[in-house]
């Protein structure tokens, strides 16, 4: 597999949601955070990745679970941490998978305690947990 760096470089959404285009930032942190650990050889991940950047109060990781040698989905939870583990707080899942020796990311679903959310406000919640202002 070619570096992350050679990631295709924005999300396919393949739902529609509303907003997809200011998640764009997000690729980024997944080319330099999570891509990297993935390869063919290893097909169980244990622990989660945490994703380093977050603002203080604040989680975010990444469990991964392999469908494939050359597809995984990536399960993106995050919200404050004096709520993890007490309920789901915000959770999407991105299919990434290699085409042609690069990385694609699909966006299969965005959730807000287990409900179906439209992306602006999927996000304006990361932006405030990676600390991020556009």
């Amino acid at each position: 597999m070619n570096s992350a760096s050679e990631t295709i470089t924005k999300f396919r959404d393949k739902t529609a949601f509303l907003g997809f285009e200011n998640l764009n930032w997000l690729k980024d942190l997944f080319s330099e955070q999570v891509l990297p650990v993935l390869d063919d050889f290893n097909d169980v991940y244990e622990d989660p990745i945490k994703m380093v950047g977050v603002a203080k109060n604040y989680y975010a990781e990444v469990d991964i679970i392999t469908v494939s040698d050359s597809e995984w989905l990536l399960v993106f939870s995050y919200g404050e941490e004096k709520l993890k583990g007490l309920e789901d707080q915000y959770k999407l899942q991105i299919r990434a998978y290699e085409l042609k020796e690069q990385f694609c990311l699909t966006l299969e679903s965005a959730e807000l305690r287990l409900r179906k959310y439209p992306l602006t406000t999927i996000a304006n919640s990361l932006q405030r947990v990676f600390g991020i202002s556009q």
